[in-house]
This record gives structure tokens, C-alpha cells and sequence, in this order.
């Protein structure tokens, strides 16, 4: 029924012009109302425009008729709009004559313009054809298509088209449609069209030729806009003449087509509709709205058009001529069910998701049922490696186990109320994501009582890594030892050293206590596979407790007797003597005499120029500032001169190792004996670093003095740190007397 007269869309010009109103089309808004545009033609100075009326819900008009093209140069023409899902339009135009591109202008609600024209074409040229097509897309963005050849005479053109999203900002560029051919010449094109569908992708359609005879195919498209399936063929070459075909999408997923056709054998005129699965698959035959006979008072079926109703029915339309009445238009009413073969079951639909390591995941399975039936969905086999929360309505929430990735999946049917799919799966792929290492808190390093130092193991630092062997790790020192320190090959690390796994397994890192009856010290350290770093872990240190025995001795000093023992001198001259036992004897200031005794022994003489002997044991001695004299005596000992010119280091009997650190100063060995198994040791020098890793670098990079008989060797590592070994002359040495790494 008439809702209302008659609308008078465009304001009225005289018979005699000097305008011409055609080329209408019209397109409902969201929200109710529609806007139709249409070219004008001023045949007295020949300009072509695109103009334009918006009305509401109700017909009213809102606001004046307008002119959409901003661009006046060459001709304007053929308009088509589409409504966009935020209520807005656009509306897209054919602009030029003897060359040609394509224009858009987008609208909001009120029918303001958005921004400026859009060139929906590459450029201009004079070899595309046709009007655009254009339709909204279900992410509020839209599609534009249209013809296009590479040569003024070619007559193989392609279908080109150009996607935008809710912005109106272009995605991707203008691109091909898959498998589009065609024929046209330079004043006719044959139809196509782009249609949405409601999963968010859409459909070009055309009208091609192939093999001298017409053919009717369409290409469908994802939401991201790639290509989907190979090409779908309403009708073949060779069956007759064919006509424009209409697509309409139906809400249940898949769509359906119309179009008209002369068939070449008994010369009857058809028009046509199919129903199609979400897949481009036809469901059921195609059903003749139309058909009529050369004997026919009317004859030639074409423009055919189809639109769902809001019942579910569809109504198709076409447009005849006759010699008698003209062209007529005609329309018919169907039944969606009248398109559908009897009750079918289900079909359940394969999917997969992917989703990044112990990232959560919400989707909605699914199923194409051709009688449009509601679906359930029932879950079959659970996930495996996650919690699955599986909802009738096929949505599914998905939470994959900590840190597992990989492959995981979970079955389901769909059912219209009396047949069931076959079972499908939804596979879920779970991609990786770096985990940084973890020390366990389980991490430190015990020292017994006597032990000089201790080498710095896996054990000690108790790391794991999921993602990654443990060779692949990099350390960091955070936060050095509070009052011991940690050695890398001898070089004493500070805060910000990076040390790695190799390191620790070659037994290269070693934590040496202080001087201090400190019964616990502590490090922290970080730990990273090259793509994350945990953070700052301690790393407790257990040191054995010395007894505090502190005895004055007859003629002065202090001395501890047996036992472990802890002699703390003063800021003056001190006699400590340790006696039996692993004793520590620090100096502090004043020219001090400390004796070790016999035990393991750590002495430390601090300021001061001391005299410092470790006697029996493997000691470790350190003569701190001052010009020293230090005597390793019996067993394998550790021998620094610290900080301060002119120590004089004697090893004793025993391997010993006399370490020379930068800014030692001017000191020298006096007892070197290779046939003991002393060795002078290099390696906080920084050496490596600088390409000298052998005995033989440094000589070759002048570091190395000595008379050519005789005499002594001299290691001149800067004009403040030089190391004198004495009575030793350089061509005595062997690679085996130095350690560099």
C-alpha cells in the first residue's frame, strides 16, 4: 500500500531546460530515512553534475536538494550510493567523458560532507568504463568497483576495485578482482556490481565473456578483504545472451542472485534467482521467475533486480520491451523456502583460531544450514592443553594452559532441531612468547670453613629457562658481593659486568670472601635469553663462622691460637698471628706484621707497608696499599701486592699464583719456579680484550723486557704498572707461565 503522494525529489526546471534530471538512484539510511541522488544536465553550457536530495524516516526532506561533486571538470555522471552502518552515505560517480575516473563524497547523518572528494580510480585515464559500483561493508567502511582495460583498443578489460574503512582512509590500494574478464568498447560496458555480505566480506559480480559468448560469475571476499574460493559461475559461456545479475545477502550467511537471459536454442527469455551457501556453493536449483517466447507480445528480459523483505521473503524485479507498451516493469513476490530443497542437515564448519602464548581467546563457531533453520551447537572432545567454556549458541571462551604453546582443538556438531552435522573441529594455534628466565629462589653458594674461594656453578645460581638452553644465556651482575668480591678469569667484576653460561660452566666466575667475620654475604645478578630479562635476583652467600679469639700475646700483638680464627688489627702498627686453623687476619692501618700460621689462611694487610706471611696452607694474601713483603711459605698460595709500589712477593714452596691487577704499581716476584707449577696470573689486566692472549702477544706488542742473557724479566703494562720477575730472564719464560683467560 501508498504510504503518502508522490515526492517530488529534485526542484522542478521548465520543460524547455535548461536542465536534465536523470540516471536516479536511491538508498535507505540506517535509522529510516534514504537519500537519492541523480545527474543533471545542463544542455546550454553543457556541464554534467551529481546532485542530491536526504530525507527521513518519514519523506520529508532534509535540507535543499545539493550538489555532491566539488570537481566540475569533464562530465559528472551516473551516480550510486550506499548507506554506511554509522547512518551516514557515500556516494560515488563516474566523472569524465572522453577520459575517466571515479569520485567519492562521503555524509554523515545530518548530510554533512566528510572531508573532500575521494579518488576511488588510480588516476585518470581514458580506458575505464562503466558506472561504479559501490556498497557498505559491515565495519562501517565500504567497497567500490568498477571496469578498467590497459589500452584504448584492448577489449579484455579486468574489474578493479578500491576498499576504505569507517574513516574513510583507503586499504590496501586499489587491487584486481580475481578472475574478472569482460568486453566492452569505448561507449558500453557490461554490468558488475559489489554487494556486502554479513560475515563482513564481500562480493563482485560481472557480466564477462569468454569464448565469444556471455557468461554471469562473481568473486567473494574475506572482511580483510582476500580473495576467497575460485570463481563463482551463475551461468556458463555458450547458453545464450545474459544480463546484469543482482546479488542480496542474506542474514543467515550466503546470499542470493538474479539475472536474465536469452537462451540461443528455443529463443525463450528468462530471468533467474539462486539461492547460494556462505561457501559461493549453490543450494538447490535455480528457479525461472520469468520465462517468455519470440511469440511473446513482449520480449527481452534485462535490468533484473532482488531484495530481501523484512518477513524473509524476496521479491524479484526485471524490465521487458514491447513494440506495443514500450519498456514495462515487473515484479515478483517468492518465498526464500521456494529456493531450498527439503530439509537438510546442518553443516558444520571447520575453523582455527590463533592466539599468542597464555593470551585468552572468545569466538563463535559455525554451521550453514540451507533451510535457514536456528542451529545449536553441542561440544564433543574437549581441549586438551586449556579451559574451554563452550556455550549452546556456538560462542566459546578459551583460556590455554601457562605457558604452553603449540596445537590445541575441540570438536562440536550443529543441530536444526531433528538432524545433526557431522562433527567438525576448531583448532586453536597457540604461538609462542618469549618467557624471561627465572633464578629459583632456591639460589646460593655455600663456603666451608677454610675455603679461599669458591667457583660460582649452575647449582649455585639455580636458573631455568622454558624457551631456551641454558648455553643461550647472558648474566648481568646487578648488585656486586657486600664484602667479599667475584672474579671473571681473575678480573674483578663491578656492577653492570655481563658474564655468560660459558663462563659459569668453565668454572671462570669465583666469589672470594672479605676480610670480616661475617658469617653471610650477597649478590644479585640478572639473567636474559636475548629477548627478555628477569629481574634482580639475590644470590645468598653462606660463610662458615671464624671464633672470634683475639688473645694479646706476651710481647704484644694478638694471636688466635687453634682453631678458626678472626684477628681484626688497628689503624697502627699490629702483630696478628693466627696460629693453627683457617684463620683471617686483617691488618687495617699501620705497618703491620701478620703471620697466618699454618691453615688455610686469608690475610689482608691492608694500608700500611706490612710484612704478611702465610706460612703452612693454601693462603691467599693480599698486601692492600703500602710497599709490601709478602711470603707465601708451604702449600699452593694466592699472592696479590694490592694497590702500592715496590711489593716484593716470595711463593715458597708450592704452585703459587702471584695476580697482578691495573693499578698495582711497581712490584715484583721474587721466587718464580716453574718446576713448582707457578704461574703469573694476567687476566684482570683487560689483555684479551686488546688481542694479546698469549705470552708471545705480549711481546709483540712490546710489553715484554730483558736483557738478551741474564737478568730479569720486565712486563711494562702501563708507566705505573709494571711487574718485575726476577732473576727469570724472558727467553726462560713459556706460554705455560701466564694466564691470560
Amino acid at each position: 500500500m501508498a504510504i503518502g503522494g508522490e515526492i517530488d525529489v529534485n526542484t522542478p526546471s521548465p520543460f524547455w531546460g535548461p536542465n536534465i534530471e536523470n540516471a536516479t538512484t536511491v538508498a535507505a539510511l540506517k535509522g529510516g530515512g534514504f537519500v537519492v541522488a541523480w545527474q543533471s544536465v545542463n544542455w546550454v553550457n553543457n556541464s554534467y553534475d551529481i546532485h542530491a536530495q536526504h530525507f527521513g524516516a518519514t519523506g520529508e526532506p532534509l535540507g535543499t536538494e545539493f550538489v555532491v561533486n566539488s570537481t566540475t571538470e569533464q562530465a559528472q555522471r551516473l551516480p550510486t550510493i550506499a548507506g554506511l552502518a554509522d547512518g551516514g552515505f557515500v556516494i560515488a560517480w563516474y566523472n569524465g567523458y572522453l577520459g575517466a575516473n571515479f569520485q567519492a563524497q562521503r555524509y554523515d547523518g545530518d548530510g554533512n560532507a566528510i572531508g573532500g572528494e575521494l579518488s576511488l580510480s588510480v588516476s585518470r585515464t581514458n580506458i575505464d568504463g562503466g558506472a561504479p559500483s559501490i556498497t557498505a561493508l559491515e565495519d562501517g567502511g565500504f567497497v567500490s568497483s568498477w571496469w578498467h582495460k590497459d589500452s584504448f583498443l584492448g577489449r579484455t578489460p579486468y574489474i578493479l576495485a578500491h576498499r576504505y574503512d569507517a574513516s574513510g582512509d583507503e586499504v590496501g590500494g586499489v587491487f584486481r578482482v580475481e578472475g574478472s574478464t569482460g568486453s566492452f568498447d569505448r561507449f558500453s560496458t557490461p554490468p558488475q556490481s559489489v554487494s556486502s555480505l554479513t560475515d563482513g566480506g564481500f562480493i563482485v559480480a560481472w557480466a564477462g565473456n569468454e569464448q565469444n559468448s556471455d557468461g554471469l560469475y562473481a568473486q567473494r571476499y574475506d572482511p580483510s578483504g582476500k580473495a576467497v574460493g575460485d570463481k563463482i559461475v551463475f551461468m556458463d559461456t555458450g547458453i545464450g545472451f545474459q544480463q546484469g545479475i543482482s546479488i542480496e545477502a542474506l542474514k543467515g550467511g550466503g546470499f542470493l542472485a538474479s539475472w536474465s537471459v536469452l537462451v540461443f536454442n528455443d529463443g525463450a527469455y528468462e530471468t533467474l534467482v539462486r539461492h547460494y551457501d556462505t561457501a559461493g556453493n549453490p543450494v538447490g536449483d535455480a528457479i525461472i521467475v520469468k520465462s517468455s517466447t519470440s511469440g511473446d507480445s513482449s520480449f527481452g528480459q534485462f535490468n533484473t533486480d532482488i531484495a530481501l523483505l523484512a518477513d524473509g521473503d524476496i521479491v524479484v524485479s526485471w524490465e521487458t520491451f514491447s513494440g506495443e507498451t514500450g519498456v514495462d516493469i515487473h515484479a515478483q513476490r517468492l518465498s526464500l523456502s521456494s529456493l531450498q530443497p527439503s530439509n537438510s542437515a546442518p553443516v558444520a564448519v571447520d575453523g582455527h583460531s590463533v592466539i599468542a602464548e597464555d593470551a585468552p581467546l572468545t569466538g563463535h563457531v559455525s554451521a550453514t544450514d540451507v533451510n535457514g533453520d536456528k542451529l545449536a551447537y553441542a561440544l564433543l572432545d574437549e581441549a586438551r592443553h586449556g579451559k574451554l567454556l563452550f556455550s549452546a549458541d556456538g560462542s566459546f571462551s578459551y583460556t590455554p594452559d601457562k605457558d604452553f604453546h603449540g596445537t590445541d582443538s575441540f570438536t562440536f556438531k550443529a543441530a536444526d532441531g531433528s538432524l545433526e552435522s557431522a562433527v567438525a573441529t576448531h583448532t586453536i594455534t597457540i604461538d609462542p612468547v618469549n618467557d624471561a628466565p627465572v633464578i629459583g629462589g632456591s639460589a646460593k653458594l655455600d663456603l666451608a670453613s677454610g675455603v679461599l674461594s669458591a667457583v660460582v656453578g649452575r647449582d649455585a645460581l639455580s636458573v631455568s629457562d622454558i624457551d631456551s638452553p641454558a648455553a643461550e644465556l647472558t648474566y648481568t651482575l646487578a648488585t656486586g658481593p657486600g664484602t667479599g668480591s667475584l672474579t671473571l678469569a681473575g678480573a674483578t667484576l663491578k656492577a653492570g659486568a655481563v658474564f655468560t653460561d660459558a663462563d659459569i660452566a668453565a668454572g671462570r666466575l669465583v666469589y672470594t670472601p672479605g676480610a670480616t667475620t661475617n658469617t653471610s654475604d650477597a649478590f644479585e645478578v640478572t639473567t636474559s635469553d636475548g629477548h627478555a630479562t628477569s629481574g634482580a635476583t639475590r644470590i645468598a652467600v653462606s660463610l662458615a663462622a671464624p671464633q672470634v679469639v683475639q688473645t694479646e700475646a706476651k710481647y704484644g700483638g694478638y694471636w688466635g691460637g687453634s682453631g678458626s680464627d678472626f684477628l681484626q688489627g688497628k689503624e697502627t702498627a699490629d702483630q696478628l698471628t693466627g696460629g693453627d686453623g683457617d684463620d683471617v687476619l686483617n691488618g687495617n692501618g699501620g705497618n703491620d706484621s701478620l703471620y697466618g700460621g699454618a691453615g688455610n689462611d686469608r690475610v689482608h694487610g691492608g694500608a700500611g707497608d706490612d710484612i704478611i706471611t702465610g706460612d703452612d696452607g693454601d693462603d691467599f694474601l693480599d698486601g692492600g696499599a703500602g710497599r709490601d713483603m709478602i711470603y707465601g711459605g708451604a702449600g699452593r698460595d694466592i699472592l696479590t701486592g694490592g694497590a702500592g709500589d715496590a711489593d716484593a712477593l716470595f711463593g715458597g714452596v708450592g704452585a703459587d699464583r702471584f695476580v697482578f691487577h691495573l693499578g698495582d704499581g711497581k712490584d715484583r716476584v721474587e721466587d718464580f719456579r716453574r718446576s713448582e707449577g707457578d704461574v703469573i696470573d694476567l687476566r684482570d689486566l683487560g689483555l684479551v680484550a686488546k688481542g694479546i692472549d698469549s705470552f708471545a702477544d705480549l711481546k709483540a706488542a712490546g710489553m715484554v723486557q730483558s736483557p738478551q742473557y741474564g737478568g730479569d724479566t720486565v712486563l711494562k703494562f702501563s708507566e705505573t704498572d709494571i711487574l718485575t720477575i726476577k732473576y727469570v730472564n724472558a727467553s726462560q719464560m713459556a706460554e705455560s707461565d701466564y694466564w691470560f683467560v
